[in-house]
């Protein structure tokens, strides 16, 4: 009697996680047959103990799957418009996200706040066209989204310990 309520509390774990995270459609045979042939209680515990440590893991990896997906968007919104006027609103949005959520989970993952990744790219960017020895200073800038080449310039020394026309 006992073995078949653990089995229900299987089959209803199983169904309750794979309507939740499209975990295995079916339940695992081999769990079933493992609580069927268990000895006692305590073998059934481990074994269902077993399954959710698993399970547990699982959605970790879907989370964490799933949390890299949306940075990875986020840093190609970032890519394709830091010349522009970016903010972690309009990514946010672009993204289809609340900005907060999107500040929370990029700040987990990154280890840094989108603000100063927009900055590490923009100086990137703005590090190439110093190359061209055509381009004003404010002009570089402007390519990389400053309109403020005073602005601009003060980040440039704060990230690379230059001036732009030192590093130029």
């Amino acid at each position: 009697l006992a073995t078949n309520k653990f089995l229900e509390l299987y089959y209803y774990l199983s169904n309750a996680l794979n309507q939740e995270f499209d975990f295995e459609k079916v339940p695992s045979q081999e769990v079933v047959a493992n609580i069927k042939g268990a000895a006692n209680l305590e073998e059934i515990k481990a074994i269902l103990n077993s399954y959710v440590v698993r399970s547990i893991e699982e959605i970790e990896r879907l989370r964490t799957n799933k949390s890299r997906k949306l940075i990875d968007k986020a840093k190609a919104c970032i890519q394709e418009n830091y010349a522009h006027d970016i903010s972690l609103e309009s990514i946010a949005y672009d993204i289809g996200l609340s900005a907060c959520y999107l500040s929370t989970l990029f700040k987990n993952m990154e280890k840094t706040s989108i603000k100063e990744y927009i900055i590490d790219v923009r100086i990137e960017a703005a590090k190439k066209y110093l190359q061209d020895i055509n381009l004003k200073i404010y002009e570089v800038a402007a390519n990389v989204g400053y309109t403020d080449s005073r602005y601009f310039s003060q980040l440039f020394r704060k990230k690379t310990g230059y001036t732009p026309g030192q590093y130029r």
